[in-house]
């Protein structure tokens, strides 16, 4: 019996290492992007990319928030975006910015790609 259980240890083992890493544990990339200001239209911050495992974006404005969503982001729609907050965005699609009060808003983001 224990020789049963020391050879499925082995066989379990031997899957385990052979297996590809998951999700997360491979290596990515960190890519800085250019400060965008997110003004009164819908601005672009990055392109759609199927490489991109998340998209981090911090909210630089003391006390006026934004909005990220698809080129039809508005100020009453998209995922909002309080100031000095940093969301993780893992949409692969092409990101928009909005402000949504009078003033103009600075997001500095960066993408992991995979």
């Amino acid at each position: 019996m224990r020789a049963t259980i020391i050879g499925l240890s082995a066989a379990l083992w031997l899957l385990l290492a052979a297996a590809p890493p998951a999700r997360g544990q491979g290596s990515s990339t960190l890519v800085g992007i250019a400060d965008k200001t997110c003004t009164v239209t819908p601005v672009q911050i990055v392109q759609g990319n199927q490489s991109r495992a998340a998209l981090i974006c911090t909210n630089n404005d003391g006390a006026n928030s934004v909005r990220l969503g698809d080129q039809n982001v508005g100020t009453a729609s998209g995922v909002r975006v309080r100031a000095g907050a940093s969301p993780t965005i893992t949409s692969k699609g092409a990101i928009f910015c909005i402000r949504e009060g009078a003033a103009d808003v600075v997001l500095s983001c960066s993408q992991e790609l995979e």
